[in-house]
């Protein structure tokens, strides 16, 4: 059996939650691959939905968490 690289498509639709500094993903997709050759053909996951999920911890900090602005009351 030869092993090559194959053109394919791969659409997704992805959702990303977050709170704070944690994430949580959700992801669907699929594959199409060109059936040019008897290899491109026998890939099981062809035209087939996948579904992911991914989990994220902010490591850094944020911009967005801190207070950037100054107190006027003075």
């Amino acid at each position: 059996m030869t092993t090559g690289k194959k053109p394919a498509l791969t659409p997704s639709l992805n959702l990303l939650f977050s709170f704070q500094n944690f994430s949580i993903g959700f992801g669907k997709g699929m594959d199409w691959i060109n059936a040019d050759s008897a290899e491109s053909t026998s890939w099981i996951y062809n035209k087939k939905i996948c579904y992911a999920v991914g989990f994220g911890i902010n490591i850094f900090r944020s911009s967005s968490n801190e207070s950037t602005t100054a107190r006027e009351d003075q």
